[in-house]
């Protein structure tokens, strides 16, 4: 899901760039790469290989079934970010190991404290990226969830100017590979940087939208990054739009994986 680049308002260091897609490309992603982050399919497969083992009656393997489905509602917002997620693997090398529904004791928490926690290649090794994405049809530009307590705004300048927010993102991804039998190369090698440096990172910022690409939308906020943004710190604003509206993409999302679901069987 590349898309079409419509403007580029870089400030300095920061990347601001808006990028359109038209519905086919949408719709391929939804049974395609989007599909596998909202649906965690190989996290579902690992867990159900694990609990059948203990299984001994056809009662216990019927609740298996209803222990890993995730019965949430899929949410704009959440679909926002599996939209964002997919985008930046494919398009910035980066990768976003542990899918955040594996950590929700609570199905509307977000425990990890951002959006998206992983890696991203540069400079022949890797650094972490840590991204947060605001899903949004408001026809102002910007839109108001840029502003505000919570807002895009707030949130892009804890990860640049608060070192506590980027050590509980890397605390959080040490305790993920401390307890795991996962390759740990990547992890190894941004924290190694990160420990050096603690500017050492990439931070993402991607608004979902369904409105007429505007530069507006990420101007103000680009130069407004660049200004006192510490060196080696990268920072990639990207606004991503759409023609479908958002109200819709849920019911859109559904309908491409039934019908993938369908051509597979």
């Amino acid at each position: 899901m590349i898309g079409n680049e419509v403007y580029n308002v870089d400030a300095g260091s920061v990347v601001a760039r808006g990028i359109s897609h038209d519905d086919s490309e949408l719709i391929a992603a939804f049974a395609g790469p989007i599909k596998a982050i909202i649906t965690d399919s190989d996290g579902k497969h690992r867990i159900e290989g694990f609990l059948t083992n203990l299984a001994t009656s056809e009662f216990q393997t019927a609740a298996i079934a209803e222990i890993i489905e995730n019965s949430s509602a899929l949410t704009s917002h959440r679909l926002g970010e599996a939209i964002a997620e997919s985008f930046l693997i494919e398009t910035s090398n980066c990768e976003f190991p542990f899918p955040m529904a594996r950590d929700q004791r609570n199905p509307n928490a977000n425990a990890a404290g951002a959006d998206l926690v992983g890696f991203v290649s540069h400079a022949g090794s890797f650094r972490f990226a840590f991204g947060e994405v605001k899903t949004s049809s408001d026809e102002s530009c910007p839109p108001q969830v840029m502003y505000g307590q919570g807002g895009l705004k707030q949130q892009l300048e804890g990860l640049r100017d608060d070192r506590k927010v980027s050590n509980a993102l890397v605390r959080y991804l040490s305790h993920k590979y401390a307890s795991s039998v996962v390759n740990s190369t990547k992890f190894e090698s941004a924290a190694s940087r990160y420990l050096s440096n603690h500017r050492d990172i990439t931070i993402y910022g991607v608004m979902v939208r369904d409105v007429a690409p505007n530069s507006i939308d990420l101007a103000t906020r680009a130069k407004s990054l660049h200004k006192d943004c510490p060196n080696h710190i990268g920072i990639e604003l990207k606004a991503l739009y759409f023609s479908a509206p958002i109200s819709e993409m849920v019911a859109l999302f559904h309908r491409s994986t039934a019908q993938d679901n369908l051509n597979v069987n």
